[in-house]
């Protein structure tokens, strides 16, 4: 069988999470001559909660390939993306300890040492990306994320300088500095320019995306609706001992970040991620199943195996990600609307 990325993408769009993991791993067990194209097996792997195959994967990207600093950087972003952050670290170190001047390389180190914590490293790796090349909109919105700009004034002028001069014409590029200037802007108090960057910022991916406000709230609606108290209690539990899960459920920029590296230093949690293994657990509901999940269920000619299936998935994706003893805080994007089936 040779590889077909389509194929794969088709069966994963069509709900067949099982039979797309069977594919993957069948060209991995062969081992084709790939060469780039692993990288898009590894992506693959990991937009489905596979996270072993995608560093195989990625693996077999790296030993097929010619070995310079940018296959460097693609492998351990790989390894950044299934959450291996210190892998993906141990990968460009020594371009880090030779202080390589390539923003990618930098800006890829300022995002891992970041999600690790390392505020320190990362706000150092981050600016000497921009030194490099200032006109990175991303940059700035990950340093942003990190920075309070009361505290580096010279850094907002910088920003402001940048922007001026390298927004360009890219949207999203430019998007991703509109909300590095509202950050920036509500850190020093200039709350009318935050607001103005914010929602610049704002219209600009509501050009870039099929999101629609109105279809968001029916489905949160109907969340409400059909997840009440009584259909609730009705679920039943599926039939697995694990119970080594802790939910961390908010809004993007709530705290839940601080609150699960809090948490992370108990000697008895394993770690916190937004691995998103619900995600991968309910991949193949339908979107109506999904909003009424319960009537689903209830319709069901194995209720608990349903529930059984969800569970076994969403074990084996936080089991890769946490493979240590203790419990798992899972702080994954959207929770809030999947806890309906994440608690039984």
């Amino acid at each position: 069988m040779t590889f077909d990325y389509q194929f794969i993408l088709d069966v994963m769009r069509q709900g067949k999470r099982t039979e797309a993991v069977a594919l993957i791993a069948h060209f991995i067990d062969k081992a084709p001559a790939l060469k780039a194209d692993w990288l898009k097996v590894a992506s693959l792997a990991l937009r489905i909660g596979e996270i072993t195959l995608a560093k195989q994967a990625a693996d077999l990207f790296y030993g097929s390939c010619r070995k310079d600093i940018n296959a460097d950087i693609h492998y351990a972003g790989i390894y950044a993306e299934a959450g291996d952050l210190q892998n993906a670290l141990k990968i460009i170190d020594p371009y880090i300890k030779e202080n390589t001047a390539l923003p990618s390389l930098q800006h890829l180190a300022g995002t891992v040492y970041a999600q690790l914590g390392q505020l320190g490293k990362a706000r150092v790796s981050l600016i000497y990306a921009l030194e490099l090349a200032p006109y990175l909109g991303i940059t700035w919105f990950t340093l942003a994320s990190i920075v309070n700009f009361k505290e580096h004034p010279v850094l907002l002028q910088k920003l402001e300088q940048a922007y001026e001069q390298c927004a360009g014409q890219d949207l999203r590029n430019k998007q991703q500095f509109l909300y590095a200037l509202g950050k920036a802007y509500d850190d020093v108090g200039y709350y009318d320019k935050a607001w103005q960057s914010y929602s610049a910022g704002a219209s600009i991916i509501q050009s870039l995306s099929k999101y629609s406000p109105d279809t968001d709230t029916t489905e949160v609606e109907a969340i409400i609706n059909n997840f009440t108290s009584g259909a609730q209690q009705l679920l039943p539990y599926s039939r697995s001992n694990c119970e080594r899960g802790i939910a961390i459920l908010g809004l993007p920029r709530s705290g839940t970040t601080l609150l699960g590296q809090m948490l992370s230093e108990h000697s008895k949690i394993a770690g916190a991620a937004e691995f998103n293994g619900i995600g991968a657990a309910c991949f193949h509901l339908q979107s109506d199943n999904f909003l009424n999940f319960p009537a689903y269920i209830k319709q069901h000619g194995h209720a608990v195996g349903a529930l059984d299936h969800i569970a076994s998935v969403y074990q084996h994706v936080a089991e890769q990600y946490f493979p240590n003893d203790g419990f798992r805080v899972d702080k994954t994007l959207n929770l809030n609307r999947y806890f309906g089936i994440w608690a039984q």
